[in-house]
């Protein structure tokens, strides 16, 4: 995954992967749906998402460990995203994902 050069990668990663599902949540919180739809921001979020479950074991909480809500906003950007690109990344995420569980 390659981010844009203004995200600090080291603080991302960390972060991500001890946050587990509470990272969707908070996207899920924070961006609108229709922020979705930009391929930019639908980028960042497969990114953090990704971060999130790169390595299960790293998860603090044992809540965030099942990803019920990183699920749900990757099939939204597997199903609505215009970017065929987002589509095929966020399909591929959601089988990591599941694997992962």
């Amino acid at each position: 995954m390659q981010l844009p050069t203004r995200i600090g990668v080291s603080f991302l990663e960390h972060q991500g992967r001890i946050l587990g599902d509470a990272v969707a949540g908070a996207i899920a919180r924070r961006l609108r749906m229709a922020d979705l739809l930009d391929s930019e921001n639908a980028s960042r979020v497969l990114d953090l998402a990704g971060y999130a479950f790169e390595e299960p074991s790293f998860i603090q909480a044992a809540e965030d460990k099942k990803p019920g809500v990183t699920l749900l906003l990757l099939d939204h950007l597997a199903n609505y995203s215009p970017d065929s690109s987002v589509r095929q990344r966020a399909s591929d995420m959601i089988t990591e994902v599941t694997k992962a569980k």
